[in-house]
């Protein structure tokens, strides 16, 4: 069976008597099939994005709990060594303690893409100089390798994380 749209208007005489009429139809099967077709692709999406966020909240949790571990042993070993530590032995324990808190961050950041679209993303004043500070600092720029951060740099209202992860392909991606 074909579904049809119709549009009907009647012709009247000045005594309100019907005269006559013009109907149009029109074959509405195809437009239907495809209307339904959009709704379940909207609820497969929906489901699939729901499963994603699923996915990403257990993905954090489940990489944090390590990521926490990794920090404590580290602060453990400072506190638990006899004596002081040599210099390089302190640097390499605190670069483990930032990159654990970069890794952190990681996770988080992609918890919120998987929330991307159904949640705002917070924007504030960014300090693009001191961020790309941070960056180089995680990024442990080889000695082979000069990164110059010009005096100056703009504090920017944007989204953070965002932000940082282009500066940190870019620099990266030199590297």
């Amino acid at each position: 069976d074909e579904e049809r749209e119709q549009l009907k208007t009647e012709v009247k005489d000045s005594k309100d008597n019907t005269t006559g009429g013009i109907a149009i139809f029109s074959d509405i099967t195809e437009r239907k099939k495809m209307l339904v077709a959009l709704h379940k692709r909207t609820d497969e999406l929906t489901r699939s994005n729901a499963d994603l966020e699923q996915f990403a909240y257990t993905a954090s949790h489940d990489l944090k709990a390590p990521l926490a571990s990794i920090a404590s042993l580290s602060e453990w070993i400072e506190e638990d060594a006899p004596g002081e530590l040599p210099d390089p032995v302190k640097k390499h324990l605190a670069l483990i303690r930032s990159r654990v808190a970069r890794m952190e961050r990681l996770v988080d950041d992609l918890l919120r893409y998987a929330r991307a679209g159904r949640t705002a993303e917070t924007r504030g004043p960014v300090d693009t100089g001191a961020l790309l500070r941070d960056v180089v600092f995680l990024l442990a720029v080889p000695e082979r390798f000069t990164v110059t951060i010009r005096p100056g740099m703009p504090v920017i209202e944007t989204a953070r994380a965002p932000l940082e992860q282009v500066f940190t392909n870019l620099i990266g991606n030199a590297i």
